[in-house]
């Protein structure tokens, strides 16, 4: 056992036991407080999350530093914008605060012996990716390179022990060991949600009469919608599994869900569901039990809602967060002994709950 700082980066006055070996690889063995749940990692299949830090350390509150001060800061401002200019304004400085805390949390549990390719992978992150599963997307490929290890490594046996140590070291990670190429049917799908969504927000939206606002508004976002969420984020991801980083799509055929659990927990925005479930879900899960901690992550879900459009439209209070607590009863619902009995948990009947409980409303 021996002690290892983390690789010179900031907050790296935080020293953790630690077993490395010739790759650069850290992995932590305990974490660094006292929760019977969580006595070691990576041993156990779990991924990254912030609680491994202590709170009150220096490490800790850099993380949590700017969700802190910029949402505040620019809730100061209120009066001194536009109504809308306030609205993205306020969303944009949430979801960059989350994004740093995301990358700060996963770069101390990342392989930080990949040098330039850790830096670039941050900046490509933090940059130029709406996703919020930063262990995954900076993680190294560590079987990138087989074909030329297969090369060198001429003696069956070596060859048999590298890749068994591969599948070791993406297993303790919580990483799958290879990151599949887009076929081109996945490029030309979302080309196609990209320019279907195009064409809703700047042609349909617009043909439409000037005396139906809400038909035009409705046509707009929903074009906006496909454009952004299904096309454009898909392209992203796309374009990084290519370069053999795991990114996946933030939207994931969400009407192919078969329950109301399967849709919010695996189809729909799973960047804010990453985030929810690291910061919001985790942490919850061991005071107040797993269902508990479900519904509480709908409802900090509503009030991050409410705090991003009813406060820049002056109206509407309450209306987000309600929606969500609707969303939370309905899952609440659909795993009790009566969502059994009815069959909501799959099938047809768990299509047509889903779609009744998150469409309806």
């Amino acid at each position: 056992m021996r002690k290892r700082r983390f690789a010179g980066l900031p907050g790296s006055e935080l020293v953790q036991p630690v077993r490395g070996d010739s790759r650069g690889i850290v992995q932590p063995l305990k974490r660094l407080n006292n929760d019977k749940d969580a006595t070691v990692w990576p041993d156990e299949k779990v991924k990254p999350s912030h609680d491994r830090l202590p709170v009150g350390s220096f490490a800790f509150r850099t993380g949590w530093l700017p969700l802190l001060v910029l949402p505040p800061s620019v809730v100061g401002l209120r009066n001194h914008m536009p109504a809308w200019a306030f609205m993205w304004t306020l969303a944009l400085s949430i979801y960059a605060a989350c994004k740093w805390q995301t990358w700060w949390t996963a770069r101390a549990v990342v392989s930080h012996g990949a040098g330039h390719s850790f830096i670039w992978r941050s900046f490509v992150y933090l940059a130029a990716w709406p996703g919020m599963d930063a262990a995954s997307f900076l993680k190294n490929d560590l079987l990138k390179n087989d074909l030329l290890k297969n090369d060198l490594l001429k003696n069956d046996r070596l060859r048999n022990d590298e890749q068994r140590n591969d599948e070791q070291r993406n297993d303790q990670l919580g990483n799958d060991r290879r990151v599949r190429k887009p076929r081109a049917s996945d490029w030309i799908l979302a080309a196609t949600k990209t320019a279907m969504g195009g064409m809703l927000l700047w042609v349909a939206a617009r043909m439409l009469p000037a005396d139906l606002p809400l038909l035009r508004g409705w046509t707009g976002m929903l074009g906006a919608v496909l454009l952004l969420h299904f096309g454009a984020f898909h392209l992203a991801a796309l374009l990084w599994q290519s370069r053999g980083i795991d990114a996946c799509p933030l939207m994931n055929t969400p009407l192919a869900s078969r329950s109301l659990s399967e849709f919010w927990g695996r189809r729909w925005n799973a960047g804010f569901h990453q985030l929810a479930h690291d910061l919001v879900f985790v942490p919850l899960r061991r005071k107040s039990g797993v269902s508990a901690a479900g519904f509480l992550v709908f409802i900090v879900s509503g009030l991050v809602h409410d705090l991003v459009i009813s406060l820049p439209a002056r109206g509407g209070y309450g209306l987000p967060t309600l929606y969500f607590a609707l969303q939370g009863s309905g899952v609440a619902l659909e795993r009790s002994r009566l969502g059994r009995q009815l069959g909501l948990r799959g099938g047809v009947r768990g299509w047509l709950f889903m779609s009744a409980v998150t469409a309806d409303p």
